[in-house]
């Protein structure tokens, strides 16, 4: 029997053999399905340029920060890539002149391609020496990139299975510190049932490996 299932006002319909799959595969196929659906809007309060530059079919998860003077938003998509909107554009002009438009203000964009092979989970920035954004995937990786030089940080590949979610911090604790190379450090829950502490210094090791889930971290 065919069962169907709603998402923001969406439907469509999943057969007993899709039902059927393994918790993974049916996460993936739920994401995408979900993706195909709906197109994700990112609403940046005061400035709809941003929202728009921000908003695009399959984005999945979103991140904002404030840093120098900007407001900075990235996204992580269906499709892998990743997008940082620079969200502190020139504002629209007030014109007295109630028959002239406002002048629309423009976002620029930067977007980060090939950074994950599947759907991108998590995604958060950091700040470090520079300013960073982390991301997490369906891959099985987390990857750091630099966001004004767009050059590779970080890649770690440790779980054997999607990554879910992540949470960047900053530690104090002189053990962990000297192991992770500094006190920058992340955190990974994945679907093999694990969560994993990462350094964020030159090695980005993973330091520790928490079990115990019967299932996938959420």
């Amino acid at each position: 029997r065919r069962k169907a299932r709603a998402c923001a006002g969406q439907t469509w319909e999943t057969t007993p053999d899709e039902a059927a799959r393994t918790p993974v595969a049916a996460t993936e196929a739920l994401g995408a399905a979900t993706s195909e659906a709906m197109a994700a809007n990112v609403q940046v309060l005061r400035n709809p340029a941003v929202s728009a530059a921000a908003s695009r079919p399959g984005v999945c998860c979103v991140s904002i920060i404030d840093h120098e003077g900007k407001r900075l938003v990235a996204t992580g998509s269906s499709d892998g890539q990743i997008m940082v909107v620079d969200g502190a554009p020139r504002p629209a002009s007030r014109m007295r002149n109630k028959r002239r438009p406002k002048t629309a203000a423009t976002a620029r964009t930067r977007l980060f391609k090939g950074i994950h092979r599947k759907t991108i989970t998590g995604i958060a920035f950091h700040r470090s020496e520079d300013l960073v954004v982390v991301s997490c995937s369906n891959d099985s990786t987390c990857e750091v990139y630099d966001v004004f030089d767009g050059e590779e940080v970080a890649n770690m590949t440790y779980h054997a299975g999607c990554v879910n979610c992540l949470e960047v911090s900053v530690i104090s604790s002189e053990e962990l510190v000297g192991e992770a190379g500094g006190p920058d450090v992340l955190l990974t829950g994945g679907a093999d049932g694990t969560a994993k502490l990462w350094g964020l210094g030159e090695d980005n090791l993973c330091l520790r490996s928490y079990e115990g889930h019967r299932g996938g971290v959420c």
